[in-house]
């Protein structure tokens, strides 16, 4: 992956981050015929991590330093434009839905700085609404109340179909996840959207999910360090130079669609538009498996961890997907040929 599309994956993160900090003390200047440029990036991603030249297609557009600062923006034109490009190159019937679901960590780092500045649910919600009102006008985000239920509906001042969809799928996907991840506990939330034959709401964008989760107090994402661990990641993203090669891309999804544990096999290659066993014979291809892609994505992200002393072993353990720590242990003696306890005094040392 080159540095100018790095540049990209790393802005995500920090330009929400750099923005919800300014949104309570502040109102971001915006301009109903301008969106914030950042609004792309869940697209610009993908794209990339399916092959698609997005430096090409965004310097073609005069808009190749867009993503330098995070409070640029851009016409709705350039906006429709990029998205519409992207579209046509990977002509994909869900690509707001896996866009949305690809974007994961940079959404780790939106939901920590609201747990950090927010109580309860209900606070979370409005933050974000506030955030979409004044950095994406083209879109409405509306909150209600029915019966037991609380939903959310986008809608989306567009005359071009193609584009309303695939810009609401992937909203609708990423706050449903926020929604999750900044729950204590787990609960149900319902996606309906008019292409789902069974929706009971016609035409409409809408996500539902029990009332009382309003008044539920944010997780705590703390004991993550978000500040050191979403950087880190984003430096292995960059470290990945070659963005033909399948295997250089499946490294770097699994890197962006950590939570921070990584996904699955299945979720990967749905990302990729196909099955795991078709995945696994074009890695084989290559002559890798996926599991050994996964475990140098362990390697590295453990290394990286256990020299930032406020981690635990045990803490890396969890993030890493491990379900007791003694696997985990030995995973990392398979890889250094040192227990993790002996690592860190030879680092020190």
């Amino acid at each position: 992956m080159n540095n100018r599309l790095s540049n990209i994956f790393y802005t995500n993160h920090f330009a929400f981050t750099k923005i919800f900090q300014t949104l309570p003390r502040r109102l971001i200047f915006y301009d109903k015929m301008k969106l914030l440029a950042i609004h792309l990036t869940p697209f610009t991603s993908y794209a990339s991590a399916q092959g698609v030249n997005v430096n090409q297609v965004l310097e073609k557009r005069g808009l190749s330093r867009v993503f330098d600062k995070p409070d640029n923006f851009i016409t709705i034109e350039d906006f429709h434009h990029i998205l519409n490009t992207i579209k046509s190159s990977l002509k994909n019937k869900k690509l707001g839905i896996r866009a949305g679901t690809f974007c994961k960590l940079s959404s780790l780092g939106v939901v920590h700085h609201i747990s950090l500045v927010c109580i309860t649910m209900r606070e979370a919600l409005y933050y974000l609404k506030d955030f979409i009102d004044k950095t994406l006008p083209i879109m409405t985000l509306d909150i209600k109340q029915a019966n037991d239920s609380t939903q959310i509906e986008l809608n989306l001042e567009n005359r071009n179909a193609s584009v309303k969809e695939m810009l609401l799928e992937c909203y609708l996907t990423i706050i449903a996840r926020e929604i999750q991840l900044m729950s204590i506990q787990p609960f149900t939330i319902e996606i309906y959207l008019p292409s789902d034959n069974l929706t009971p709401y016609s035409n409409r964008y809408i996500l539902e999910f029990p009332i009382i989760e309003l008044k539920s107090t944010l997780k705590n994402y703390q004991e993550f360090h978000f500040d050191y661990l979403i950087p880190h990641y984003l430096n292995l993203i960059n470290s990945i130079k070659d963005e033909k090669k399948l295997e250089s891309r499946v490294k770097s999804t699994l890197l962006q669609m950590a939570t921070p544990e990584l996904p699955s096999l299945k979720e990967v290659a749905d990302i990729f538009c196909t099955t795991p066993r078709t995945l696994q014979r074009a890695l084989s291809d290559e002559g890798v498996t996926f599991r050994e892609i996964l475990n140098e994505v362990k390697k590295q992200i453990s290394s990286l961890l256990l020299k930032h002393e406020p981690y635990l072993i045990k803490d890396i353990s969890h993030i890493l997907g491990y379900s007791e720590t003694a696997a985990f242990v030995r995973a990392f003696y398979s890889w250094y040929g040192l227990t993790p306890s002996k690592y860190i005094q030879t680092e020190i040392s």
